[in-house]
């Protein structure tokens, strides 16, 4: 991936904070601190049908 980036002129400090990010997202996945992005999704799935039918919780 860094070589992919470095490939297409992106600069090094980027490249290092953006890894950087990835492995502490990872990290936290794997410890249960956040949501798969798959539950997400389906939560924002599920949550666009209740505003289309006009149920916005009030």
């Amino acid at each position: 991936m860094e070589e992919l980036a470095l490939e297409f002129g992106l600069p090094q400090s980027w490249i290092d904070e953006n890894l950087k990010g990835i492995k502490r997202g990872v990290e936290a996945m794997k410890a249960g601190r956040v949501k798969p992005w798959e539950q997400v999704m389906q939560e924002l799935n599920i949550e666009n049908d209740e505003a289309g039918r006009g149920d916005f919780g009030h």
